[in-house]
């Protein structure tokens, strides 16, 4: 297909330039309410538009949405790939739903978003959790050895859902993982959040779609120029029961989609369809040249991996989150922060895009860097540990709907089952999971991250007064 269209985009912005009057929703009435308060968020609110004539419905796509979702499907070789305004959350939702029935075994990468977990729940799924081998170095890996085990353990195992890459750009032997899970009749699901761009090739990861993937949810808004909440599904094998998926997205996403969204997809498929090997390469020599700087700050380690898009940065004196307090007085802001260091994304650069490294630099360099103290700084990784590679709910979701709760004291919690998520909230993957027990390892861990500073999703009020929700 012509990639060189942009058929949301181009029809809203001519739709708009016909002046038109606004007796709809939404209330903003084309911007024009926003214009006493802001000019430039009037601008932008008038291709903030409704299911008008000649714009297209997303839940019964026949006109510019159709042709933008065929582009999509078209430029990443998939089966059928859909727009989704209501980010990675549902589609990881949809195609969770539609592929497994209650009752089902599934595996599941025991680090994965919280999402992912409420769709097993949804689904009333009974998971079976693989956990990652953790290295001398601190670093994690999937073993292709425990998803064989899980499957000698459970052969009746309906599918496999993994999340790749992390959220820190480490990937593993997916490939291996995939053939094996088909060898036992099982499909794959993939949560590819922040993979959206590894369709490019090298130097970035194979992505899940290539390696046969049976369905790929992507965070486009991660990686690529779209709107937040703004991510793509794709079917990749027949294997996948398209009307259902089709039915979930229909149920699950806003039946008043953001047009705004969808443009930016259409724009973030365009911007990607037309990245060329001199871009690549553009964006490669930009980021290098900032990192090879960035080392020269005084106590900076600086981790890239296997995503060129992501680093890892530490610091000899401070932890993670004192690191990012520095940066953000520099007016600098990471993505996320751990208690060993920050996490920071670099853009996709096409040729002499400009990008302010240089002024980054500067404003690090303004800043006092040899001011800490060592203890500040854990004195090993604080990760997740699984004494068990392969686990499984102490729960299932139907009895813990029945269950009532107590609040008791996180020492006491210990062999006790978890009745709410406790997540570290970035990268939003859950350190304890309601129906699991909870261990030593758990409360370990929990202490650890509140001593360091870490934000949670959950009764952050509780948690400081060291209180845990379990099942009576």
């Amino acid at each position: 297909m012509n990639q060189d269209q942009i058929p949301i985009y181009e029809r809203m912005v001519q739709f708009y330039k016909n002046k038109p009057i606004s007796f709809h929703v939404p209330g903003h009435k084309n911007g024009l309410l926003y214009e006493g308060i802001d000019s430039a968020f009037a601008q932008v609110a008038q291709l903030d538009a409704t299911e008008l004539t000649g714009l297209d419905d997303l839940h019964a796509p026949e006109g510019m949405i159709g042709e933008a979702q065929e582009l999509l499907t078209d430029f990443y070789q998939s089966s059928k790939s859909y727009f989704l305004v209501n980010g990675t959350t549902v589609g990881n939702l949809a195609m969770i739903l539609a592929c497994c029935q209650a009752g089902d075994y599934v595996l599941v990468q025991r680090h994965c978003h919280q999402s992912i977990l409420h769709a097993l729940n949804l689904a009333k799924l009974k998971p079976v959790f693989i956990a990652s081998t953790v290295r001398e170095n601190g670093e994690t890996e999937l073993m292709v050895e425990t998803v064989q085990r899980a499957f000698q353990q459970y052969p009746s195992i309906r599918a496999c859902i993994f999340t790749y890459p992390d959220y820190y750009g480490r990937t593993y032997n997916l490939q291996s993982m995939i053939e094996i899970s088909h060898q036992n009749n099982a499909l794959v699901l993939v949560d590819e959040a922040h993979g959206a761009h590894f369709c490019l090739g090298n130097p970035f990861p194979q992505t899940s779609l290539r390696l046969g993937a049976d369905i790929v949810v992507h965070s486009a808004h991660k990686t690529l120029p779209a709107f937040t909440m703004g991510s793509y599904l794709h079917i990749n094998s027949e294997h996948v029961p398209g009307k259902k998926v089709e039915r979930y997205l229909k149920m699950l996403q806003s039946s008043s989609p953001s047009y705004l969204i969808m443009a930016s997809l259409d724009l973030a498929r365009h911007y990607l369809a037309h990245f060329s090997k001199e871009d690549v390469l553009y964006s490669q020599n930009q980021i290098q040249n900032f990192i090879e700087q960035l080392k020269q700050l005084p106590g900076i380690q600086v981790l890239q991996s296997e995503d060129p898009l992501k680093i890892m940065v530490r610091h000899a004196l401070f932890s993670g989150y004192e690191l990012q307090t520095r940066f953000e007085l520099a007016g600098i802001y990471p993505e996320l922060a751990d208690p060993q260091q920050i996490l920071l994304i670099f853009p996709l650069l096409k040729i002499g895009m400009p990008y302010p490294f240089d002024r980054a630099l500067q404003q690090l360099q303004s800043l006092p860097w040899t001011d800490g103290q060592a203890q500040n700084r854990p004195k090993q990784n604080i990760i997740w540990q699984e004494s068990l590679a392969i686990t499984t709910l102490a729960l299932s979701y139907e009895e813990m709907d029945d269950r009532e709760e107590d609040w008791v004291e996180m020492d006491v919690s210990v062999g006790r089952v978890a009745s709410q998520m406790i997540t570290p909230y970035p990268p939003g993957i859950p350190l304890i999971m309601p129906g699991e027990k909870i261990t030593q390892v758990h409360i370990e861990q929990l202490k650890k991250l509140m001593k360091f500073g870490a934000r949670f999703q959950g009764e952050m009020e509780a948690l400081r007064n060291g209180r845990l929700a379990v099942f009576r």
